[in-house]
């Protein structure tokens, strides 16, 4: 298996001070941008990832355990306040409730990070934290992160950590296939977000070919044989799922 050794990330600086001036963090990207491997960084006194379906499912049974575990950490010396780090908290958002309340008391500062702001917004219940948290979006790597040999190939493969750590290019190429397959399993069809996986699968197809010009929904739903309304649609699970990122017009 092909690994890269740790890049810094410009987002780290930013996020230290925050945490060094008593604040918590909301760190969302897409899938394998990197979110994992930045929070590791830091130094923890809990880091619970929810990726895991039994640890998931403890904290989904009994969201107060986390209240339990973070209270029962002491503050150092200093009496500078335990650092906790929860990873994809998308999955258990029930979770929120509980870190709000820490925060409040001052308890814990928290490190959240999460790969889809569409999970966190279903449902009026969800709590995100509104005033409590310092909201950072992570990317993949930028060309002053890893400057680009060859900008074209950049271009074409994209700047995922995890791809850019493999040397041969088909294997890029099967490994964003890959990429592409888990997105649609376990963000589309898993969650029945869209009725027809086709028809979203073509979308993504195309969608990719205008990515950087004028979007034509009326094109693009002739071409795929859904409403434009749909089209629409299926554009904010890009954006929600953090995987597109739309840019207004100036005028």
């Amino acid at each position: 298996m092909e690994t890269m050794k740790y890049i810094p990330r410009l987002l780290e600086g930013r996020i230290r001070h925050t945490i060094e001036r008593g604040k918590s963090v909301l760190l969302m990207g897409a899938r394998q941008t990197g979110k994992t491997t930045l929070a590791r960084q830091f130094k923890s006194d809990l880091s619970i990832s929810f990726v895991q379906p039994d640890v998931r499912q403890r904290y989904e049974k009994a969201p107060q355990l986390l209240k339990g575990e973070v209270e029962a950490l002491a503050p150092d010396v200093k009496g500078k306040r335990p650092l906790v780090i929860l990873d994809e908290i998308q999955k258990v958002p029930v979770i929120l409730d509980v870190v709000q309340d820490m925060i409040d008391r001052g308890v814990a500062n928290f490190i959240l990070t999460g790969s889809s702001a569409r999970k966190l917004r279903r449902g009026a219940q969800v709590n995100l934290l509104p005033g409590r948290v310092v909201a950072f979006r992570m990317d993949p790597f930028s060309l002053r992160e890893f400057p680009a040999k060859d900008l074209a190939e950049r271009l074409l493969y994209g700047s995922l950590p995890g791809i850019l750590a493999v040397q041969a290019l088909p294997d890029r190429e099967t490994d964003l296939g890959a990429y592409v397959t888990t997105y649609l399993e376990e963000e589309i069809r898993a969650e029945a977000v869209v009725r027809n996986i086709g028809d979203f699968a073509r979308f993504l197809e195309l969608a990719a070919s205008e990515s950087g010009g004028i979007i034509n929904l009326r094109k693009l739903s002739r071409e795929i044989g859904v409403s434009h309304t749909t089209i629409g649609a299926y554009y904010q699970i890009l954006e929600d799922c953090l995987i597109a990122e739309r840019i207004e017009p100036l005028t």
